[in-house]
């Protein structure tokens, strides 16, 4: 058995076909928000030349992302406990 096959079992991978469709399309939306993050800052950047307001940019899609994500699991929490 080698390395790869004792960190990464890729067997749900090969046996089902919606979880493979899953994991692709999971990682394919994940690249594409990357790609669309990236080009935003540069193209704030190769406008302004001003790293404030390419930093500005960048806190704001960073902070309600952080925001949302901590409340939306904690109101999950409080939502799965009552029930």
């Amino acid at each position: 058995m080698s390395l790869a096959d004792r960190l990464i079992d890729v067997r749900p991978l090969r046996s089902s076909r919606a979880f493979r469709e899953l994991w692709i399309g999971s990682l394919l939306s994940g690249s594409g928000w990357l790609i669309v993050s990236v080009a935003v800052l540069l193209q704030v950047w190769q406008l302004t030349r001003n790293p404030v307001r390419t930093g500005a940019i960048g806190l704001a899609t960073a902070v309600p992302l952080l925001l949302f994500t901590f409340g939306g699991g904690r109101w999950r929490m409080r939502w799965t406990d009552a029930a």
